[in-house]
């Protein structure tokens, strides 16, 4: 901040029970009692971690995030939402990076959502969140496009030429609305897997033997082990080499 310029102040009023303190915090102190890091990424750590554009980070806030940061390599990602001849393309391919970053060092995101996952499962194999997941790669992609387009629009007083919908965006019902992905969630196979909630024994009327197929692990009820329409097969059942070849593995 140059001397010359006039000082700004931050008025904070304390209302309690009984009274009212008002305090008053002069922004040129602060600056030079700020880290020269959280100085230089303050708008990139705040649009990305959350702010009124842009979605909050799970398990990432501001604080772990201007922690992260003091790491090179998640500076030199970060460096690119501060350019301005700056592609989309590139823009998406720094965010997923970052997050990446953030989780590890080794893996690529999709990796990185595949461990937590497995973890996950292991750890609670009723309920699987997948919010609580680190986003698919297309969603940190986009996200990362609405980080740039904001950081735009702060550093330049609103005067940005960026377009939204070039950047994350999308309108809907004349608003915008945020792209979370431009892809499928799962293959289309297994968006459309027939599964049934019989409560009895999947006869005739079971959705799944209606289809042709053996229920499975996503049926609500029988979940594919308890019921007459399964390939399961019980260790009873096994033959004497089958049952050798199982206990090898056991």
């Amino acid at each position: 901040m140059h001397r010359d310029y006039p000082d700004i102040f931050l008025t904070n009023i304390t209302r309690g029970k009984n009274c009212q303190q008002r305090q008053c915090y002069r922004v040129r102190d602060i600056i030079a009692k700020v880290d020269v890091i959280v100085l230089e990424y303050l708008l990139f750590a705040h649009a990305f971690t959350g702010c009124d554009t842009t979605s909050a980070v799970h398990k990432f806030g501001k604080i772990s995030v201007f922690e992260k940061l003091k790491s090179s390599s998640l500076r030199n990602v970060a460096d690119v939402f501060y350019e301005d001849d700056v592609s989309p393309d590139q823009v998406g391919r720094a965010s997923i990076r970052f997050f990446e970053l953030l989780n590890s060092s080794t893996y690529t995101l999709s990796q990185i959502r595949k461990q937590k996952y497995e973890e996950m499962v292991m750890s609670n194999r009723s309920h699987v969140d997948p919010a609580l997941l680190p986003p698919s790669p297309r969603t940190a992609y986009h996200h990362g496009l609405r980080v740039y387009h904001q950081l735009k629009v702060w550093r330049t007083l609103s005067n940005s030429d960026l377009k939204p919908l070039s950047w994350g965006w999308q309108k809907k019902d004349d608003m915008f609305s945020p792209v979370m992905t431009d892809v499928a969630a799962a293959p289309e196979d297994v968006l459309k897997i027939i599964r049934c909630s019989c409560k009895g024994s999947c006869n005739r009327r079971c959705s799944c033997r209606k289809a042709g197929l053996t229920c499975t692990s996503s049926c609500k009820e029988c979940c594919g082990m308890t019921c007459t329409n399964t390939t399961v097969v019980f260790d009873d059942e096994l033959g004497e080499e089958e049952r050798h070849f199982m206990d090898a593995f056991a």
